[in-house]
């Protein structure tokens, strides 16, 4: 067994559940054999009475249960849709077209709305030449949050700084929706009053007193843009998506309890516990939400509108409010909304519905209170809901093994809905040879239930996908076909053939080095592969696998599934080289040809191909290399010839120049014609895409 990875683990986690029910089943139950469904409440008193009852058992549970401890660890469909609206300009990258996702920037072809990030981290270089680029912008740190429109001068590769609003009390401000409405333009930003720290996830408590916001700036006149109203909810912001006029949100509340015993110590405080939440109102229970134009507080969700598990002891629930709320973009009230008790940590959305997921763990304890991740007994929830011009309604429930993985951005992609199936793909953990690692599901709905109809692997097509301690990457279903990576020594692409629902199987497989976190379709005969190279350990150690290098960039044929081929790779830097796209694929642009021309798309990257550092053998495969630049990498690729070309950087900081290391972890592009536009912080660098290195900016 293997230690949960970026997990401070809480006992409470083994039995979670709302208390509907009493239940002497063993807690050992099969997962799978539970009632996962949702069922709806027949009034508010009910929802009370089962909620309190959540609550007791959440906190009185504790008394049985080692105090928590850090366990550590290491550890689209077929096309993007473009915001601008304009062919010529590329949009924010998304997963599933006709489906919009928040960013930080946003652009409709003429006008650039850019919300600063967080603060551009710059660590001193020692021992660096004295002589700088002339040539070269100075990068210079950001504290200050704000919104930034300029005005884009494709001709000439240059933008102009229009305006600049300061955004205050939103709390964290995370992304940016583009709206219009009539005359009026309008950005939707969404914030939280905290950040979704990871390691804190699975414990209910700690997020209690959160909260989110949307906030409506007009920016019609893009010279004066102002503040309108805001939405404000009691509850943390999971993710939101937009589909035509209407932002859909999840979000989680925990309800804060004065005077609890958050680890009661006897049999008094748990009594006391008990008193405490039955004394508490209906409205304690539930999220709200206000506007900075009307103070009046007015519940979120209704009691009514909300379900709970079916079964008592389905394991793994948490006793949080999930919210999912469906908000009028175009004045920013409420359409509609409906809540459950239990978890989400993953919003996947489709042109035909919204899935919301979480993974639940059975965890053991050892007598110092390590929690042990216990193979291969996880599964992951599904949660249907269907949308229908903002109206939401609840429609099914289903269960697949494994889980979706610790990376928060990669989650979304393991699923898909075509033609009214929903594909899963997830990751099992099994060690053993004759064991999958990795396990496709096909889901239909049957009533209130996502029936699995088919899987792999399965009695026909029993080989596994993956092997022994291979992880499961990059993920991407097109059409009827899904791809997706596995890596630990080298990277085997699947292929699977999903054109009959029922009788999906691997079509083909491609082993190359290294692997892909990213991929992205082009077409239906060609695959781009961003990750990382990797060189297999020599050493003898077995848990080792390969030593990962250089940021890559492959291009793949998969004309004939059967035989997918590399065409043709390109490695940037040396180990120690990073991406953002790796973890966010909004930081991966691209543009479609113009008149004939190639693709082309963009890479922030922070390169390391200076010396080994740390006076180590640069040759070894484990040598960590020194930063050399930090910029935006420009690629084409002529589909017809089917040929990948690197077309040179915007370097808009170097080692060379005395400046330190520059992370381009939030960085953003936007291809513009014959210009590109390179976004790191709230500044703006512009180029002619066929003279990158004269940097015009920053602005």
């Amino acid at each position: 067994m293997m230690s949960l990875p970026n997990a401070i683990v809480f006992a409470v986690l083994a039995g979670l559940a709302l208390s509907c029910s009493d239940s002497g089943e063993d807690a050992s139950i099969d997962r799978d054999t539970l009632s996962y469904k949702l069922k709806s409440i027949r009034n508010a008193a009910e929802f009370e009475e089962n909620y309190k009852t959540a609550l007791i058992g959440y906190y009185n549970k504790r008394l049985d249960q080692p105090v928590p401890v850090d366990v550590g660890g290491t550890a689209a469909n077929e096309a993007e849709d473009v915001d601008s609206g304009n062919s010529s300009v590329s949009g924010t990258n998304l997963q599933e077209l006709g489906v919009d996702e928040a960013d930080r920037v946003k652009t409709d072809g003429q006008l650039l709305y850019v919300l600063n990030a967080p603060p551009a981290y710059t660590i001193a270089v020692d021992d660096v030449a004295e002589t700088s680029l002339p040539t070269e912008p100075v990068v210079e740190q950001d504290t200050q949050s704000e919104l930034g429109i300029f005005s884009l001068r494709s001709a000439e590769g240059d933008a102009e700084k229009l305006a600049a609003l300061e955004l205050t009390g939103l709390g964290i401000a995370d992304g940016l929706f583009l709206h219009r409405t009539g005359p009026a333009t309008r950005l939707a930003v969404t914030a939280s009053s905290s950040g979704a720290y990871q390691p804190y996830w699975y414990d209910s408590s700690a997020w209690g007193g959160l909260s989110g916001s949307v906030t409506h700036v007009e920016v019609s006149d893009p010279y004066s843009p102002r503040v309108e109203n805001s939405l404000k909810i009691s509850g943390q912001i999971i993710s939101t998506r937009r589909i035509g006029d209407h932002l859909l949100l999840a979000s989680r509340f925990f309800p804060q309890i004065e005077g609890i015993h958050f680890w009661p110590e006897s049999a008094a405080e748990k009594s006391a516990n008990e008193a405490r939440i039955r004394s508490l109102a209906l409205t304690d229970l539930l999220p709200t939400y206000q506007y900075t134009s009307d103070t009046t507080e007015r519940p979120l969700v209704a009691a009514e509108d909300c379900f709970v598990p079916e079964s008592a002891d389905a394991l793994g629930y948490s006793v949080d409010v999930i919210s999912l709320v469906s908000i009028d973009l175009k004045d920013l009230s409420l359409a509609s909304s409906l809540c459950f008790v239990g978890a989400t940590e993953t919003f996947y959305a489709s042109s035909q519905g919204i899935y919301l997921a979480t993974s639940r763990y059975d965890w053991q304890f050892d007598d110092d209170g390590m929690a042990d991740y216990a193979e291969p007994d996880v599964a992951t929830d599904i949660h249907a809901f269907s949308v229908d011009n903002g109206q939401l309604s609840y429609a099914a429930s289903g269960v697949v093994k494994g889980q979706l993985g610790w990376n928060v951005a990669r989650r979304p992609f393991r699923l898909s809905e075509k033609d009214g199936f929903l594909r899963v793909v997830s990751f099992t953990a099994e060690l053993e040879e004759d064991k999958s690692p990795v396990r496709l599901t096909v889901l239909a709905r049957d009533g209130g239930e996502l029936k699995t109809l088919a899987s792999l692997p399965n009695e026909r097509h029993p080989q596994p996908l993956g092997k022994p301690g291979e992880e499961l990457y990059g993920s991407r279903f097109v059409g009827d076909r899904a791809y997706f990576v596995t890596f630990r020594v080298t990277d085997p692409l699947y292929v699977l053939d999903l054109s009959n629902p029922e009788q999906p199987f691997v079509a083909g497989e491609l082993q190359i080095d290294g692997y892909s976190d990213y991929l992205h379709p082009l077409g239906e005969t060609l695959l781009l592969g961003v990750g990382k190279d990797a060189i297999p350990d020599e050493s003898g150690d077995q848990q080792r696998g390969a030593w990962y290098q250089g940021v890559k960039v492959s291009l793949i044929d998969v004309a004939d599934p059967a035989a997918p081929a590399e065409l043709q790779s390109v490695v940037i830097g040396k180990r120690g080289t990073e991406s953002p796209v790796l973890r966010d694929h909004h930081a991966f642009t691209y543009l479609a040809g113009q008149a004939g021309g190639p693709d082309r798309f963009a890479i922030p990257l922070s390169v390391h191909d200076g010396a080994a550092a740390y006076e180590v053998d640069q040759s070894l495969p484990w040598a960590w290399h020194e930063w050399s630049h930090t910029g935006l990498h420009l690629f084409e690729i002529d589909i017809n010839n089917r040929t990948l070309l690197p077309r040179g950087a915007l370097k808009i900081t170097t080692r060379e120049s005395g400046n330190g290391m520059v992370s381009a972890e939030q960085d953003r592009s936007i291809v513009a014609g014959d210009s590109v536009f390179y976004i790191h912080g709230k500044r703006v660098y512009g180029a002619l895409w066929e003279t990158p290195e004269a940097i015009n900016g920053p602005r």
